[in-house]
């Protein structure tokens, strides 16, 4: 995460669309693992590591992210346009093919693209402070 936060960073243009990808793709990733892991393992889990991980995977922004309605959002970046993706709404004039306003309507891609780089920097940094 702070590879991500800190050297692989990104702004709001389209020319850095893989640079967004990775950047995304990795924090869905950390998020849904932290997820998991509290999920699965609280038992094996001191008290603290459970407050670190339920206040960075409750977090609004990381809940926006990994809410199960956007999956198709996270596997078009990852793999294929996938099939739930109503193809008749993607613009390819804009960044993402316009993926960004069907799955985050709120958001336009410098703001989309925005509030990840804040999550990333708010996760980064609560795995920082669980870790010390």
């Amino acid at each position: 995460m702070n590879f991500v936060s800190l050297v692989l960073t990104a702004g709001g243009d389209t020319s850095e669309y893989t640079v967004f990808k990775i950047r995304f793709l990795t924090l869905y990733q950390i998020l849904v693992s932290l997820d998991a892991l509290v999920a699965d393992q609280t038992q094996d889990l001191t008290p603290k590591s459970v407050a670190a991980i339920k206040e960075i995977v409750d977090d609004p922004t990381a809940r926006l992210i990994t809410d199960i309605g956007v999956k198709p959002f996270r596997n078009s970046l990852m793999h294929y346009l996938d099939p739930r993706v109503d193809v008749s709404k993607l613009d390819f004039g804009k960044p993402l093919f316009g993926l960004t306003s069907i799955y985050f309507p709120q958001y336009d891609f410098p703001t989309f693209s925005a509030l990840i780089d804040a999550c990333i920097a708010q996760t980064a940094d609560a795995l920082d402070a669980w870790a010390e």
